[in-house]
């Protein structure tokens, strides 16, 4: 609990956000011959708490959030004080939304190095490997 709420005060101790927006995408097992389906964002809005759940769990703050992942620039590393990943649904579809809180806002050269930070975490879901990982429902199992 004590890790709950040194993340909240961290993200409250930012006073610029960003945040950015990815489509999402899964697969479905078969169940057969191990063949996955791809499925939409439409498809994945029925399963919206499960997926977060998902991505909570690998948010633990004993694991910390994807700010580690974000700072190859040093003005970026500077200025990032928490990204996290969680999902919205908009429209009946579920994207992905990365919340990015600063200490100050970023220049334009930073943005963009911010942007395609977050764009290159994006295809592995979280950290490497989170996409291999199945998410159970009580239907079916995703990816």
């Amino acid at each position: 609990m004590l890790l709950d709420d040194i993340r909240s005060m961290t993200q409250a101790a930012g006073p610029v956000k960003l945040t950015f927006y990815c489509p999402l995408v899964g697969q479905l097992d078969d169940g057969e011959c191990d063949e996955y389906i791809d499925i939409g964002s439409g498809f994945l809005a029925a399963y919206q708490d499960q997926i977060e759940q998902a991505i909570a769990n690998e948010q633990v703050p004993e694991m910390g959030d994807m700010t580690q992942y974000l700072g190859d620039d040093p003005g970026v590393a500077e200025k990032l004080m928490s990204a996290v990943w969680i999902v919205e649904d908009m429209d009946g579809k579920l994207f992905g939304r990365i919340d990015c809180h600063l200490k100050e806002p970023l220049t334009d050269t930073e943005l963009a190095s911010l942007r395609d930070e977050v764009l290159g975490q994006c295809p592995d879901g979280l950290r490497e490997g989170f996409e291999q990982q199945p998410i159970e429902t009580d239907d079916t199992v995703a990816h």
